[in-house]
């Protein structure tokens, strides 16, 4: 079953049809998983590697083909509406047990 929050339910078949494309989309899916994997970490090379990924999110260089924002335009996605999701995403997994979301 696929993750309903992973970047491949935003594109539709026609770009997936291309190899560009999918490669695009892997390297961003593997981010969005490392985002999750290490949101939490708490180990140093956990935190690092957080921190790694959480900067390529944040970066808004369009500089290398390999850039986050560069990324999202090769695949028509919005980076910030991307950026806003794992947001959320980290704040309600790392909310402390007991936390009220109002």
């Amino acid at each position: 079953m696929q993750d309903p929050n992973s970047p491949t339910r935003m594109i539709d078949d026609r770009t997936t049809a291309q190899p560009e494309k999918r490669l695009l989309l892997a390297l961003l899916e593997n981010a969005v998983d490392d985002f999750k994997r290490y949101a939490t970490a708490s180990t140093g090379r956990g935190r690092r590697l957080f921190a790694d990924v959480s900067a390529w999110f944040g970066s808004t260089s369009r500089d290398r083909f390999l850039d986050f924002e560069s990324i999202c335009d090769g695949l028509g996605l919005d980076p910030s509406f991307l950026r806003g999701g794992l947001d959320r995403w980290r704040a309600a997994r790392c909310r402390p047990a007991g936390a009220r979301h109002d």
